[in-house]
């Protein structure tokens, strides 16, 4: 409705494309039917930057704590477009994301205080990144997408770590 700002869900699962999102567990046509706009930003972190979206050159930009502000600043821009362009109503956002959309959920709730509420589901490693290399010592995934071990940069995972801004 013109004029109308909705309240909004962001659901923060990154690299979804473009797809109907009608998947009776993500809940998100129930939303929309009961009067929420529902957003799917296109993001990039240093959880999914290796997910070659564009191109390889292009997502390795969100790798490393880098990625940290770049998957923040593709959730709240999106959001801020939306408010500008009169869709959304600022004082009613809520961030909701499972597994890799949970760990977008807990950098942009660390990094940014604009929404109301925020659901975090099984939140990838965002939480606590050094935590999985002490328990399975021979993956090296996570240092591919970290850049680095723990033992070389110690600031790296602590950037990296949401749980390292919490208050």
């Amino acid at each position: 409705r013109a004029g109308y700002r909705y309240p909004l869900i962001v659901d923060a699962y990154p690299k979804l494309g473009n797809s109907f999102k009608g998947d009776p567990m993500w809940g998100n046509q129930a939303l929309a039917a009961r009067g929420y706009a529902v957003f799917f930003p296109d993001g990039d972190g240093p959880h999914v930057w290796e997910t070659p979206w564009r191109s390889m050159l292009h997502t390795t930009r969100a790798q490393g704590p880098a990625g940290v502000d770049i998957a923040v600043d593709d959730v709240v821009s999106g959001v801020d477009t939306l408010i500008d362009r009169g869709i959304v109503d600022p004082d009613r956002m809520c961030l909701y994301g499972f597994s890799n959309g949970g760990a977008v959920v807990d950098q942009v709730i660390t990094k940014s205080h604009r929404f109301q509420c925020a659901i975090s589901v099984a939140g990838a490693v965002a939480a606590a990144w050094s935590s999985l290399l002490f328990l399975e010592t021979r993956d090296k995934f996570l240092i591919d997408l970290a850049g680095t071990s723990p033992w070389a940069s110690s600031q790296s995972y602590i950037q990296l770590s949401a749980v390292s801004r919490l208050n």
